[in-house]
């Protein structure tokens, strides 16, 4: 701090000398940053909420890789815990363009319109801009920059160079009438139109920075990140020279956060991050393992239709009628006809023992996809499957207490390894869906449309086996005696 007054002062004095500042500045990001730039917390004190931005060695690293994606011109996806300052250092990047950079000009967004700009917000991408260039010395801001004609909403234009920022919150054409020499995408994990705003923004510039903490699998950032071949850099928290392991144990210890908070916000995972998990008392070292076909035993398989996701889970009960789930299978935009014949009918096709079909009632209903029900499409490839309408809640309800009874020293149901999508179901990937302030919490299960397929399947294999277990010993529930209806989904 000491150094940078000194500077400041003969800078103050000597036009010679800001001129050589101004070139190190356009010629050193980290020296502009290091140097000139402030930052702002307001969790501290009055007089220490405009803070020196000096970087830590990580953000210099970042910077490094924000850089390098831009002269490589190529997209880059960054994940982070909470509370890392990447926001800061990317803004400061791109204010950093847009300084010394003719023509440059960059498209930003967040999930939300009061999240890009508002007025006197600093946890706004415009308003962290707007500081950072206010408390710039004189000689580094533009040439002919005027506050009220170059500062607008959601937009700022520096006249001397002719480059310009804009911001838009999410939408399902995000950016699709702007170029832009880089896009910043804030906390995408969150966007509500991820998909569709990836999609719209790809032809607005080659450079598309994706920065978020995880929220779960079923959205374009996680797809970005576990599906795609885009360039990565994680952000842990362990990272900060400021945060140790006795500080991440006094978080968990005092709850300060809950621990889906804690998976999402700071240990970047992916699959607790999602919500409350349904099934909360699976233990992944407890339920899941390697497991062998049995060749005599039938093995069952669930279905649940769609075209976007249709899904088969095979399973068995093996000596001590345990279910042993062995494989899924999930299809992705595809007709179920060719899911069939292209990926399930192969699957343990020398089975000695026989198939047992079960699958979702709605199969039987005709849908705009196809001229056939989902099941008579099953017929045509000598499939028959079993169904019964029935309660989501009820085979949900079967599960658990699966999950929890003992069989011989073991869970009435475990999953085999090679089922990671289920896995990561039962971690919390298939949730609740997060409390809203002022309205009731909901009882079923988030209809996320990724996890939910697998998890109907499995449903329907547990929910029509432990009727057959009841025929086979003469005890049918209240509900199979009356032949109560119920809706599944």
């Amino acid at each position: 701090m000491e150094e940078r007054i000194k500077i400041l002062d003969k800078a103050s004095e000597d036009i010679e000398f800001q001129a050589l500042l101004k070139e190190g500045a356009r010629r050193d990001i980290k020296f502009f940053v290091n140097m000139f730039c402030w930052t702002y917390d307001p969790r501290n004190e009055v007089k220490k909420r405009n803070i020196p931005f000096i970087l830590y060695d990580y953000q210099e690293e970042l910077l490094d890789w924000l850089e390098e994606r831009l002269k490589k011109l190529e997209d880059g996806l960054i994940e982070k815990s909470r509370d890392m300052g990447v926001t800061w250092v990317g803004m400061v990047w791109i204010l950093w363009h847009w300084l010394f950079e003719d023509s440059f000009s960059a498209h930003i967004g967040s999930r939300k319109q009061e999240y890009v700009d508002k007025t006197g917000d600093i946890n706004t991408l415009f308003e962290r801009l707007r500081y950072l260039l206010r408390y710039l010395p004189d000689f580094l801001k533009p040439v002919g920059f005027w506050w009220q004609k170059h500062s607008n909403f959601m937009r700022l234009v520096n006249p001397e160079r002719n480059s310009i920022i804009t911001g838009e919150s999410t939408n399902d054409n995000f950016g699709r009438q702007a170029r832009a020499t880089v896009c910043w995408l804030d906390e995408f994990a969150s966007w509500e139109h991820s998909e569709a705003a990836w999609a719209s923004v790809s032809q607005v510039t080659p450079v598309k920075i994706v920065v978020s903490t995880p929220k779960g699998k079923n959205n374009a950032f996680a797809r970005l990140r576990f599906e795609s071949s885009i360039k990565i850099f994680t952000l842990h928290w362990s990272r900060h020279p400021f945060k140790d392991n006795e500080w991440y144990e006094k978080i968990k210890k005092e709850k300060i956060m809950t621990s889906q908070e804690i998976a999402q916000e700071l240990d970047i995972d992916y699959t607790t991050s999602a919500g409350n998990p349904v099934f909360a008392d699976f233990r992944k070292e407890k339920h899941t393992g390697e497991f062998q076909v049995n060749p005599f035993k039938p093995i069952f398989r669930g279905w649940d239709f769609g075209y976007h996701h249709p899904a088969v889970v095979f399973a068995q009960f093996d000596d001590f009628e345990r279910l042993i789930v062995l494989d899924e299978i999930m299809g992705e935009d595809i007709l179920l006809e060719v899911f069939v014949k292209d990926y399930v009918l192969g699957k343990y096709k020398n089975h000695q023992g026989r198939f047992v079909d079960f699958c979702d009632p709605a199969g039987s209903h005709k849908n705009d996809v196809s001229e056939k029900t989902s099941i008579e499409i099953l017929n045509s490839c000598g499939i028959y499957p079993i169904w019964r309408k029935s309660e989501i809640g009820e085979g949900l309800t079967i599960i658990r207490k699966m999950l929890i009874e003992d069989r011989a020293g073991k869970p009435a149901i475990m999953i085999d390894k090679r089922c990671k999508v289920l896995i990561d179901g039962f971690l919390g990937g298939y949730h609740y869906p997060e409390k809203t302030e002022g309205k009731p919490e909901k009882e079923l299960p988030e209809k996320d449309g990724y996890y939910e397929h697998l998890m109907d399947a499995l449903r329907y294999i547990v929910v029509n086996t432990k009727t057959m277990f009841e025929v086979k010993k003469g005890v049918r529930s209240e509900e199979a005696r009356k032949g109560r209806e119920y809706t599944g989904y």
